[in-house]
This record gives C-alpha cells, structure tokens and sequence, in this order.
C-alpha cells in the first residue's frame, strides 16, 4: 500500500499534482491500519500543498484543516506562507499578514523569505500601515531578489506619499530605467524636481520625457495625462526663468492634451502672450481668468485693461 505513497511523493517532485492527489487520496483510502501516522500526515500535507499548487478553491480549507490537525507539524511555517499567499490573492490582507507573521521566516527557503517579505510588506501598505510596509520594503530594497526593485518602487513611492522628497528621489532615480517603472517612474522624478524648485534639473529630465513619447507604444490614458503635467510643469518653469516663448510652447501643449487647463496656468499664458505683444491670444487666454473675484482676476483685468 505504500506504493502509492511513494508513486504521489515522485507525481508531486515532477508537478504532477492532480496525479499525485489521486495517490495521496488512494493511500489514505485503502490504509486499513493506519500505523504509521508520520505517513499519513505527509499524505494530507501533500494533498494540501497540490491543492495550493493548482490554485483549487477549496486550499485554505485544507490547509488550515491540517495546521489543525497537526499544529506541531514541522512544514508549520511553509503551510502558513502558503495560506497567506493564497489569502494575498484574493486581497484578504488581514487574513495573509495574520499567517505571514505567525510563519518564522528563518524556517523558509531565500525563495519563500522574500516572497513571504514583499507580499507582507504589499499587504500593510493595503491597509495603510506605512511604517510596517516599509520595514518589509527596506528588507528587499537592497537584496538581490527578484522583488528588489520592486521593493525600491514602493519604499519610495511610501516615502513620496509622506513628502519625504530627498529620500524618495534617490530611490526613484534608482529604477527610472528599469522597463517595468519607466512608464511612470520619471514623472515623480519631475515632480519632486518641481516642489523642489530644482528646475535646472527639472527642464532637461522633463524635456527627455518628452523627447521620448513618440517611442511609446499604445500608450495607456494615465501616459496621456502624465504627458499634458510634465508640458504644464514645463510651462511654468520656462515662466519662472522669464521665457515665455517656451512657456508659451509648453503651455499649449497642455492645453491640447488636457480638458480643463488650470486657471493659474490660463493666467501665465495669456500674461507671456502680452509680454511677446500677442495680445490676441493674450485678451483669448486672461479673459477665461476674470470668472472668479481674487487677486489673480484682478491681475488679468489690469493686463486686459
């Protein structure tokens, strides 16, 4: 009978799992003594893990089953990882990091560490627990992982969030180029520039941006949108340094590419088209300002005026 023990052990090293469950299943079945109870446990174990393996609807249940029947089983820590990574998938994040803090990780492969690591790290950024979330990103950050860069994206994007700009600019500078970011990656470069006020580092980096969109392939609405900020950014850097021919440029690349232009932007147009003696298009842009009563609508009626 044991045969079939051993037949489901070498179904499951090949990936064989369906195959292997049957055997697993046929063991229990016809084990009329069932002595051997170290067996038998190895034989739900691996029941559990192909249901896992073959992502089957019904693999918490029988993992959590056998950390039941046998809490002191020594794949405790894997089955945990196994159940929280099954939970992780279906965004039950609470569930995934109460089993991936019960699972000892030292327990684990460097493999099954780092994924037990980043998903955890994923789950509490979830759930907003930033400070968690990074303790497991920095953990990854600098390995050798495939999560490291990763690992880098959302340890500074948490960084970004909270307005630590000089952390979060180092981190992203990191990863500009690597494929997988390179699609947003750089316009939070341009931004942290922009609060920075760091424009002579802001104008070239924001205008390779733009020297590089025609190499963008289908490129999705939130590319789109990206785009119009980094024109508008532009705009209103090329303003502050008092070329307004470049912000005249860069504006109206805005204004094609977004529905509503910012009214503070409508503004500095229509003033750099009065400064290059445009004042058809000057009149055209300032008079979409005067529609609030502040400051600004005032500035723009002087200038009409």
């Amino acid at each position: 009978l044991d045969r079939d023990f051993y037949e489901g052990k070498d179904l499951f090293v090949q990936k064989k799992y369906q195959a292997a469950t049957r055997c697993f299943e046929k063991f229990l079945k016809n084990r009329e003594k069932q002595t051997d109870k170290e067996f038998v446990q190895f034989a739900k174990f691996y029941i559990a893990t192909a249901a896992y393996e073959m992502s089957k609807e019904n693999a918490i249940l029988l993992l959590e089953n056998y950390l039941t029947q046998y809490p002191y089983t020594q794949y405790y820590d894997r089955t945990c990882l196994m159940i929280g990574n099954l939970a992780f998938e279906r965004k039950q994040y609470n569930k995934a990091i109460e089993y991936y803090e019960n699972a000892k990780e030292k327990r684990l492969s460097k493999k099954e560490r780092s994924e037990l690591v980043f998903n955890k790290g994923y789950a509490y950024m979830q759930k907003k627990e930033m400070s968690k979330a990074k303790k497991n990103f920095k953990i990854l950050k600098g390995s050798k992982s495939k999560y490291r860069n990763s690992a880098q994206y959302y340890y500074s994007y948490i960084d970004y969030q909270a307005g630590n700009y000089d952390s979060a600019l180092e981190g992203f500078l990191q990863i500009e180029n690597v494929p997988e970011f390179k699609a947003f990656v750089p316009f939070y470069i341009v931004q942290i520039y922009y609060h920075n006020k760091n424009y002579d580092s802001l104008i070239p980096y924001a205008e390779k941006i733009l020297s590089e969109e025609k190499e963008v392939k289908r490129p999705s609405e939130q590319y789109k949108k990206n785009i119009a900020e980094v024109y508008r950014i532009l705009g209103e850097c090329a303003y502050q340094k008092e070329d307004y021919q470049k912000t005249i440029t860069s504006l109206n690349q805005y204004e094609k590419r977004t529905k509503k232009v910012v009214r503070e932007d409508m503004y500095i147009l229509g003033i750099s088209y009065f400064n290059t003696k445009d004042f058809k298009n000057a009149i055209a842009r300032l008079s979409k300002v005067t529609n609030t009563k502040d400051s600004l609508a005032q500035n723009a009626y002087l200038h009409l005026g």
